[in-house]
Order: structure tokens, then C-alpha cells, then sequence
């Protein structure tokens, strides 16, 4: 499980597909696009500053989303916090 209380980084994981569940809270979430800022964290790991273009997504208790490897991916607004369990796929 994790739980934010404000807003992240832009993700980029080369080989690990996201799996969110939100059990608490609500936040806004950028998906896809192109990753500004970014630089290498680790292998197989960016982090960046924004994201150009992308869908976004408002999520709250209950809600779900998959997000494949390769895609940017950002917690963007965070209004007070957000509990989530993710799990994550990794493929070989």
C-alpha cells in the first residue's frame, strides 16, 4: 500500500506495469503524453518534472486503473491525500 499527501513526480518505468486500486482519498492523475524533465532514477527508471499532453483522470475510493509499462504516469494534484494499493507487473 502507499499514501500520498501531495503531488509526485512524473513516472516512467521501462519494464513494470502499474496496477492501482485507491482505498481512501482522491487525486488527479496524468497518464501518457511525454515526460518533461525527465532523467534516470535507475535502470529501467525515469523521473520528471511535468508531462505534455496525456489523459487526465480524477481518482477516488474505489476506482482502478492499469498503466503499462512505458507510459508516463503522474500524481499531479494531490487536494488533502490519497491511500492506494499498487502492484506491479514486471515483465521478463
Amino acid at each position: 500500500g502507499a499514501h500520498r499527501t501531495a503531488a509526485g513526480q512524473v513516472e516512467v518505468h521501462d519494464k513494470e506495469t502499474d496496477v492501482f486500486y485507491v482505498t481512501d482519498g482522491e487525486a488527479t492523475m496524468v497518464v501518457g503524453g511525454t515526460m518533461i524533465g525527465g532523467k534516470q532514477k535507475s535502470p529501467g527508471q525515469m523521473l520528471g518534472t511535468s508531462i505534455q499532453g496525456g489523459e487526465t483522470h480524477h481518482l477516488s475510493k474505489g476506482d482502478s486503473m492499469v498503466i503499462p509499462a512505458g507510459v508516463p504516469h503522474w500524481f499531479k494534484e494531490v487536494p488533502k491525500s490519497i491511500s492506494y494499493f499498487v502492484v506491479k507487473v514486471i515483465a521478463p
